[in-house]
């Protein structure tokens, strides 16, 4: 459960924003950033950041392997 200082209940205002179909923005921009690139972040630059931190480079799905595991989401959003 989410706890505001402020004393606001973030669940109801989730719940009613779920039940108005209402996405945060930051949601709607992961969203489309995954049905058009098939990533949530922009990958440009990821590599480097993770060599930093010493982690070894991400293994890419192609764009095909993203749009058949995606295949109708597209249709399902846009009818909601």
């Amino acid at each position: 459960m989410e706890v505001c200082t402020a004393g606001i209940d973030i669940y109801s205002l989730m719940m009613e924003a779920r039940k108005n179909k209402q996405l945060p923005e930051s949601f709607e921009m992961s969203i489309k950033n995954i049905l058009d690139t098939g990533y949530s972040m922009p990958m440009r630059g990821i590599a480097s950041i993770r060599e930093m931190y010493g982690l070894a480079p991400l293994e890419h799905p192609s764009g095909r392997i993203i749009g058949t595991l995606l295949k109708g989401v597209k249709e399902r959003l846009k009818k909601a």
